[in-house]
């Protein structure tokens, strides 16, 4: 499962590494699109720097604990999701 990223921007997004204040947003989009909580995931992932988290607008829409096999994504928006991986 290894490839190159696309590296192509979405308009209007931004991604950008998370912080320990995103986690709370990032806990509230998860409880929102999957339905359940994952905050202990959120937090290692931005304590060890894998967490990237995606703003449209001047909000938070989407998180990723990193881009692999055994890490999650969620996004309110396909878009949200396209930004991260891309």
């Amino acid at each position: 499962m290894l490839s190159k990223p696309i590296r192509e921007d979405i308009l209007g997004r931004i991604v950008r590494p998370a912080v320990e204040f995103d986690v709370e947003k990032c806990d509230a989009i998860c409880e929102a699109v999957p339905g359940h909580d994952r905050d202990g995931e959120v937090r290692d992932s931005t304590k060890q720097g894998t967490a990237k988290v995606v703003v449209h607008g001047e909000r938070i829409t989407g998180y990723t604990t990193g881009i692999s096999f055994y890490n999650h994504s969620v996004g309110l928006t396909n878009d949200d999701l396209k930004a991260l991986i891309a």
